[in-house]
């Protein structure tokens, strides 16, 4: 996962802005997820591509996070009992609802880490389902250009063709 702060909410030059984020990442997943093992990463964006910096885009300050595909401690979520040595499933893995969840505490807590509110369009809303996309059109959307035609590999040949 990867969890993304525009420049004007984050200063990605800023080392006490950075590090309130990454605070506010950790202490959410570790409070909200307390049987996941996870491992975090902060980073800042080079300049990225020439369409991200045309749209002002460029330099975000995220905070990459892995998480093991299996529960170490029991858990509570949300009222939902995990046991320890199952695998992440339901609504663990779900983008939706980790999206969800992340948004309501940010608009809870923001203050506390020096963050603003969650401004992108709530989760189920009609413009956050018309946002969503599959992962050609995102790419070529950040890149500026359309998506390629999808690829299609005939199993009995392994041979790649265009789909039609």
């Amino acid at each position: 996962m990867e969890y993304s702060f525009a420049p004007h909410e984050v200063n990605p030059d800023d080392p006490q802005q950075t590090a309130e984020a990454f605070r506010f990442i950790q202490e959410s997943l570790t409070e909200m997820y307390p049987g996941e093992q996870m491992l975090m990463v902060g980073q800042t964006d080079a300049e990225g591509s020439e369409a991200a910096r045309e749209r002002g885009e460029g330099g975000k300050y995220h905070v990459h996070v892995v998480i093991n595909s299996v529960i170490a401690k029991d858990m509570v979520v949300e009222g939902e009992r995990f046991r320890a040595g199952r695998r992440l499933r339901g609504t663990l893995t779900d983008i939706d609802e980790l999206r969800r969840r992340m948004d309501e505490r940010l608009n809870e807590r923001h203050a506390e880490y020096g963050l603003p509110a969650q401004t992108l369009a709530p989760v189920g809303s009609e413009q956050y389902e018309r946002g969503k996309s599959d992962p050609a059109t995102y790419w070529a959307r950040l890149k500026g250009s359309s998506p390629r035609r999808k690829r299609c590999v005939r199993v009995s040949t392994w041979r790649s063709s265009t789909c039609r």
